[in-house]
């Protein structure tokens, strides 16, 4: 958490936006394997993980968001790409894999290599 609040304070000082800090911030927490986003989502049942991400600019009220996606390293890039880049505030699913894949959004294979046991990850 220590980290998060580094990185967006760290825009901050620079004079980057807060929407640039807030981004920079969660990316950090999608990095880190021990938080419940990005590399660290809990599996669903079916011991896949599907991510969601949203993301608002406060000063003009633009909007953007995945659901259900699995593939981007960091789901909330792909929503402020949503944001910046489309028509649309929401995308899921396949579309949004498709749209993240135009618009370039980092992609890892896996998340953490981990593997469901039970309710357990290792």
């Amino acid at each position: 958490m220590r980290r998060a609040l580094a990185a967006g304070r760290n825009v901050l000082a620079a004079g980057g936006s807060a929407l640039d800090a807030v981004t920079r911030a969660v990316v950090a927490l999608e990095d880190d394997p021990l938080f419940n986003a990005g590399r660290g989502s809990v599996f669903t049942a079916a011991a896949t993980q599907e991510m969601d991400a949203s993301v608002m600019d406060g000063r003009d009220h633009r909007a953007g968001a995945v659901v259900g996606i699995f593939g981007p390293r960091n789901p909330v890039l792909a929503a402020r790409a949503v944001m910046e880049y489309s028509d649309h505030v929401l995308l899921i699913g396949e579309g949004a894999i498709a749209f993240c894949h135009e618009q370039d959004v980092a992609f890892v294979e896996s998340r953490c290599g981990a593997v469901a046991v039970g309710r357990t990850y290792l």
